[in-house]
């Protein structure tokens, strides 16, 4: 069942707000024009996966649904299908998932990503290839934009997880959506500007080794390292008059 065809779809340019529609009467009524209270009663019928489905038809329907779900709503949510067999024969279910159910409603200039991804995501053909198969994983751009995410959320846990009211840890690495490989170096920037919230360097260094952009990139933050030891000590030489 894909949300194109399944789900009430309507165009936010046209699609008014009149509520005052007389509802007694015989004259239809467009679902996006319905009171606030009957599409929250509508949206309060649906599980998670339907109610994302019917978000995202409109702008109105995806304010009610982000008002329901402020959070990030997880791809991976279990949905059922219903194919065209009659009434509610068994082999007409299919146990699916909302990727899956949402990616033909992405449009036909993204595909789903590998199955290997840390994160879901869908991905521009034009940037990652039709297919996603390279010879060679560590030339697949999505293979790289996924170790950027995986850096991302692995800092995003450390930062929870180490987080002290008496203790300065540095800010998670920024946010690598749409970034591309430009995120790299705001990401260096940040873990190099982080070495100063350490009480020494090899604290430092113990933070970020579970980042895969300071192990592939650990000579550059070795010099750096170097440098930053050898400011710090001639500060201490400048502030004792040597």
């Amino acid at each position: 069942m894909s949300p194109m065809t399944d789900t009430v779809m309507s165009d936010p340019a046209t699609a008014k707000e009149d509520t005052t529609q007389d509802m007694g009467s015989n004259v239809p009524v467009h679902i996006t024009r319905l009171a606030p209270e009957l599409i929250l009663r509508i949206f309060g019928m649906l599980n998670t996966g339907e109610s994302t489905c019917l978000g995202v038809t409109c702008r109105r329907f995806y304010t009610v649904l982000k008002d329901l779900y402020p959070e990030p709503i997880c791809l991976r949510t279990p949905m059922v299908q219903i194919g065209k067999g009659r009434g509610y024969r068994l082999e007409s279910w299919r146990f699916t998932d909302l990727y899956h159910v949402l990616a033909n409603w992405v449009g036909p200039r993204y595909r789903m990503g590998l199955q290997i991804n840390v994160k879901l995501h869908y991905y521009n053909k034009e940037v990652y290839s039709d297919s996603g198969e390279y010879a060679y994983i560590s030339q697949n751009p999505e293979w790289r934009s996924d170790a950027r995410h995986q850096d991302y959320h692995i800092a995003q846990s450390l930062y929870d997880k180490n987080y002290r009211p008496d203790r300065a840890l540095p800010n998670p690495l920024p946010n690598p959506f749409n970034k591309g490989n430009a995120w790299n170096a705001e990401a260096i920037t940040s873990i190099k500007a982080s070495i100063s919230q350490f009480k020494s360097t090899k604290d430092w260094k113990q933070f970020w080794k579970a980042i895969n952009l300071f192990y592939h990139n650990h000579e550059h933050f070795d010099r750096f390292e170097d440098e930053y030891m050898w400011g710090m000590w001639s500060d201490g030489l400048k502030l004792m008059d040597f």
